[in-house]
């Protein structure tokens, strides 16, 4: 899967983080979790693989307290699956 998501807790820090990629140009999106996951606030950020590194670092700059991980959708499971970040 070309694509993550960075799943958050809060509609207004999803969107915070949405703002600020997009102000560095970063391609983007903010979509609905999916119902798979079931947490979070209904929101989150879609990023290409290939801007990974760079959205990881503004998340990290600006401390987003309300942050549940990054996922990627697994075909051979079928579900979304956090990704080891740490």
């Amino acid at each position: 899967m070309d694509e993550l998501i960075f799943v958050f807790r809060s509609r207004s820090q999803a969107t915070r983080f949405y703002e600020n990629l997009k102000r560095y140009s970063l391609s983007c999106s903010l979509v609905n979790t999916p119902v798979g996951l079931s947490t979070g606030c209904g929101l989150c950020v879609r990023v290409g693989r290939e801007n990974f590194a760079s959205a990881y670092a503004q998340l990290s700059r600006y401390g987003y307290t309300t942050f549940l991980g990054v996922f990627e959708y697994s075909a051979q499971n079928q579900r979304y699956e956090r990704l080891n970040t740490r």
